[in-house]
């Protein structure tokens, strides 16, 4: 991968140390993300998009992620091998009916089951 490339992956592919390894490239990254995802929000923009922190998922004590989003709040360098800032993108998604659901990390409720194509719904 290249500075010139841009690096698209759907939900099921996000691992945070994916992320680094895909953005140490230079490729400008496009992922959706799995509902489970809880970017902490930074700031709105004005296109309707939010910038947000991404931290390390494990290998971190609670109170060092709250330090690193508190780091990237106040604009300070951050250690990006432990939290990135990304730039968020909600969307609504019509399921088969056509009713619009939205498919943002705000609105995600803990527990709720996901369809995959047209078999079950997965627990």
């Amino acid at each position: 991968m290249t500075e010139e490339m841009l690096l698209t992956a759907d939900r099921g592919f996000y691992s945070f140390p994916a992320w680094n390894q895909a953005r140490h490239s230079g490729a400008h990254l496009l992922w959706r993300s799995q509902a489970g995802l809880r970017p902490y929000w930074l700031g709105d923009l004005e296109d309707g998009s939010w910038l947000a922190v991404i931290t390390k998922p494990s290998g971190l004590r609670r109170s060092q992620k709250d330090r690193l989003r508190e780091a990237a709040r106040q604009g300070r360098d951050l250690d990006p091998e432990h939290a990135v800032i990304v730039r968020v993108v909600d969307y609504t998604v019509p399921d088969r009916k056509g009713r619009a659901h939205p498919a943002d990390h705000q609105h995600a409720r803990p527990g709720r089951r996901h369809r995959r194509g047209p078999g079950p719904l997965l627990p």
